[in-house]
């Protein structure tokens, strides 16, 4: 498997630091203090793992294989880089399912849009809500009305994109990777002219932008993660 230590870098001295704060019970490892989060940040930084993962999901293999290293009684370099490699192995080896991702995109079009389909991924719009993904978009809606959104916008379309991918963070990077290169492709043909303002708010200068929530579903439409995404600058 294709992991390794990013040149440049030492992973002794970090390896040395997580060590000092390290507890072992039997075959039970856990790590006292504040400096855990510090530490573990930089090891993520120091792996390269040349697979096609997502970043979440690479970040989430290091931290398996170290804590499995971590249970031996000699924290070392060669232990860890071997129990990353057997996480991206256990991994890889999983089987891949399907996944759907709802989200909504802001479009000015009184006709309906085609389907597209984009590395791999199959994308659907919609003027309204599929019935099959109220129920699970209501209940995600509900935990994020406080700070987020009450209600889907109403001027947007629906977009329904599916793939199949071994977790749900791959699934949802690719989906949301494939959507943003179509609004990028759609943006270029928009922008005719490009407008300065100072002061205020900062308002987005492409006109089709993506809504603020993104849900993931089974193919029955129910949720299939607890997980969601969202847009940290949404615009109403």
């Amino acid at each position: 498997m294709s992991a390794k230590w990013k040149n440049g870098f030492n992973p002794n001295v970090i390896l040395e630091k997580l060590s000092g704060i390290r507890m072992l019970d039997g075959d039970k490892v856990s790590f006292k203090g504040f400096e855990y989060n510090e530490y573990i940040a930089v090891l993520k930084s120091m792996v390269e793992i040349n697979e096609e993962v997502s970043t979440e999901v690479g970040h989430g293999l290091i931290v398996k294989g170290f804590h499995e290293a971590a249970k031996k009684k000699e924290l070392t370099s060669v232990a860890v880089l071997s129990g990353i490699k057997n996480a991206l192995r256990e991994h890889l080896a999983k089987p891949s399912q399907l996944y759907w991702l709802l989200t909504t995109i802001n479009i000015n079009l009184s006709n309906d849009l085609p389907m597209y389909n984009i590395n791999g991924c199959s994308l659907h719009f919609y003027k309204f809500l599929p019935k099959k993904y109220r129920k699970a978009r209501e209940s995600v809606i509900s935990e994020v009305s406080s700070w987020l959104i009450d209600k889907d916008e109403s001027f947007s379309y629906y977009i329904t994109a599916h793939v199949c991918e071994k977790s749900v963070y791959d699934a949802a990077t690719r989906m949301l990777d494939a959507i943003d290169l179509l609004r990028g492709i759609w943006n270029l043909h928009i922008n005719k002219t490009m407008v300065f303002s100072f002061g205020g708010r900062k308002k987005p200068i492409n006109q089709v932008t993506l809504g603020a929530l993104h849900t993931l579903h089974d193919k029955s439409g129910n949720k299939a993660s607890s997980t969601f995404w969202y847009e940290p600058e949404h615009y109403d």
